[in-house]
C-alpha cells in the first residue's frame, strides 16, 4: 500500500516536469547520437511535444479532479510512470537509426537500436493515449465503497 502511494505521489508531483524535461531528453540522446535531421526536428519540435506531454496532466486536474496526489489513481499512475521510463530513450534511439547510405559501414548496435526503436516509439504513442484516456476518467476511476446494504444495517 505504502508502494502505491508513493507511485501516485510521484505521478503527480512530476507529471508536469516531465512535460518540461522529456522533450529535453529528445534532444540530449539526438545529440548524443550524432545529431543529424532528427536532431533539428526535436529542437523544433520540442515546444509542441511539451505541450503534448502537459495535456494529460492537465486534462487529470480540470476534467478528472485528480487535484491532490491522493486523487490519482493507481493505474493513472502506472501508466505516467512507465511513459516517462519509455520516453527516455527516444531521441536516441530515432536519431541513431536514421538511413545509413550504403558506402558507409554499419556501426555496432545499429540492428538492435532498430527494434529497440520500433518497439518504443509505438509504446509511447499507446501509453500516451492510455494516460489521456485515464485522466479524462480520473477520480471517477477508483472504486467507491459500496453502499451497505439492508441485511448489513
Amino acid at each position: 500500500m505504502a508502494t502505491a502511494r508513493r507511485l501516485r505521489r510521484t505521478a503527480f508531483r512530476g507529471q508536469l516536469w516531465a512535460a518540461l524535461v522529456l522533450p529535453l531528453c529528445f534532444v540530449a540522446g539526438a545529440v548524443a547520437a550524432g545529431g543529424g535531421l532528427l536532431l533539428a526536428g526535436f529542437v523544433v519540435a520540442a515546444i509542441p511535444v511539451a505541450g503534448l506531454l502537459a495535456l494529460a496532466p492537465l486534462l487529470g486536474t480540470w476534467v478528472g479532479r485528480m487535484r491532490s496526489a491522493d486523487d490519482v489513481p493507481l493505474p493513472y499512475a502506472v501508466v505516467t510512470v512507465a511513459l516517462w521510463i519509455v520516453a527516455i530513450p527516444v531521441g536516441f534511439l530515432l536519431t541513431y537509426t536514421q538511413p545509413i547510405p550504403v558506402a558507409v559501414p554499419v556501426p555496432r548496435g545499429y540492428h538492435a537500436a532498430e527494434v529497440a526503436s520500433a518497439v518504443v516509439v509505438p509504446a509511447v504513442l499507446v501509453l500516451w493515449v492510455a494516460q489521456l484516456t485515464l485522466a479524462l476518467t480520473g477520480v471517477r476511476a477508483r472504486r467507491r465503497a459500496a453502499a451497505p446494504t439492508p441485511a448489513e444495517a
